[in-house]
């Protein structure tokens, strides 16, 4: 799982919430972005989006073409669990990982600095949004 993970970050939400500042029209000053606290609350906003997008799409990607690129899929298939309790476990590391977003994003808080804080909550609203469309959609709902 934690290579999964790992491997992930390259193919996750990431470049899209890069973009966050660029599309509300201001600039993150590039040593902000590139501050490795303001660096980890993105991966984590970008991982957590990508774990729930994982669970919505499990039973799309359940099929022999696609394989096993999905976290619940991969959990039964490594240890041999129902699929029921490997989308359970990842719903916990989901959790877990909201948990850490959330006290990165609250230690972030307190910096007075506006770009940043429009970064953050440009953040917030990623993972609410992304939560929504992916709960809401046809392409998951059908």
């Amino acid at each position: 799982v934690w290579e999964y993970l790992a491997a992930r970050q390259c193919n996750s939400f990431f470049p899209c919430i890069a973009l966050i500042d660029i599309v509300g029209t201001y600039a993150l000053p590039a040593e902000t972005y590139f501050d490795p606290r303001v660096h980890r609350a993105t991966a984590l906003a970008a991982n957590v989006s990508t774990i729930a997008n994982d669970i919505y799409s499990m039973a799309k990607e359940d099929t022999p073409q696609i394989g096993d690129f999905n976290l619940p899929l991969l959990i039964a298939h490594e240890d041999g669990c129902s699929l029921a309790e490997a989308i359970e476990r990842s719903i916990r590391y989901h959790d877990e990982m909201m948990r850490t977003f959330e006290a990165a994003h609250s230690s972030l808080s307190v910096i007075p600095e506006p770009a940043l804080q429009r970064f953050l909550l440009g953040l917030r609203a990623w993972i609410g949004g992304s939560n929504e469309w992916h709960r809401t959609s046809s392409r998951y709902t059908k």
